[in-house]
């Protein structure tokens, strides 16, 4: 899934993909965009929610608030965080690999049946994107572009679970300009 915007100039998409990398980090911030549907809380590798920005090897709790899509509780652990810059192309990207993972108190998902997902949000000269998808979709250090593992075919969503509105919600949200930039 994705969304893009188009800013005035390149300056002002610069300004955005800051802010919009700052949303992508800040992960309790997202509960503004699932309106009470689901509850996201960052915790530590503990399952100790925390008041910060997310960091490699912490984890994601969502749950859902009115019956929707997914079970009780379901857990996501961070595996990589990663910024990559494209001076060629003018562009930039930050990604967040979110892996399906076990409660903290070592119920639920086992090693075999692990599913990775990625949030990509990048800059393309004054277009902005917040791209979702199955897999491990961010760039290598040879790449010379941000697209270079996106998969655009087919749409799939195993770690996040969330119904498709909620999830383009969110994305439309992390990039939204709301003349905070």
């Amino acid at each position: 899934m994705e969304v893009s915007i188009t800013t005035a100039d390149i300056d002002d998409a610069r300004d955005l993909f800051l802010l919009a990398k700052d949303r992508l980090l800040e992960v309790n911030d997202w509960n503004y965009s699932l309106k009470g549907n689901f509850r996201i809380s960052l915790t530590d590798a503990a399952g100790r929610k925390q008041q910060r920005s997310a960091r490699v090897g912490d984890m994601l709790c969502i749950s859902a608030g009115n019956n929707e899509g997914i079970g009780s509780e379901m857990w996501i652990y961070i595996r990589r965080i990663q910024y990559d810059f494209f001076p060629d192309i003018r562009s930039e990207s930050i990604s967040m690999l979110l892996e399906t993972t076990h409660s903290p108190s070592g119920n639920g998902t086992g090693k075999d049946n692990i599913q990775q997902e990625t949030i990509l949000i990048k800059r393309e000269g004054p277009t902005l994107t917040a791209h979702c998808n199955a897999g491990n979709e961010l760039p290598e250090e040879d790449d010379d572009n941000p697209n270079a593992h996106l998969n655009r075919d087919i749409e799939l969503h195993p770690v996040l679970s969330i119904p498709q509105h909620s999830l383009q919600q969110l994305l439309s949200d992390l990039i939204e300009d709301t003349g905070e930039a």
